[in-house]
């Protein structure tokens, strides 16, 4: 059950990231765009990703964090309703979407959703 939680997982990350970069391509037109911090944020997000990806491959890491099949389906329904979360957060926001604060052309405020 571990191995096969830690596919589903990885699974699910990928179809999020599908998602978000499908999605990224139909929203409006920036008309103003707020400082650039949101962007260094972005750029420690993915190193911290890359770091973490890096020390899961480690033996120590299995030496302190040994999961349960319990744990493991835990972790994976958590994933899937956090996964939905996000999914129906981007949906509802639809083409008012960024990754920063910015106002878009035509922008509207969304009051349903998440």
């Amino acid at each position: 059950m571990v191995r096969v939680a830690a596919l589903a997982i990885g699974w699910i990350r990928g179809a999020v990231a599908l998602v978000w970069v499908v999605l990224a391509f139909r929203t409006k037109r920036t008309k103003a765009r707020s400082g650039g911090l949101g962007r260094l944020v972005i750029a420690a997000v993915v190193l911290a990703l890359i770091a973490s990806r890096a020390a899961r491959r480690t033996t120590l890491h299995r030496h302190v964090w040994a999961p349960t099949a319990t744990v493991s389906a835990l972790a994976l329904v958590f994933v899937l309703v956090g996964a939905a979360f996000a999914i129906w957060a981007r949906l509802t926001i639809g083409t008012n979407w960024s990754g920063s604060v910015t106002l878009k052309e035509n922008h509207e405020l969304i009051e349903r959703g998440p």
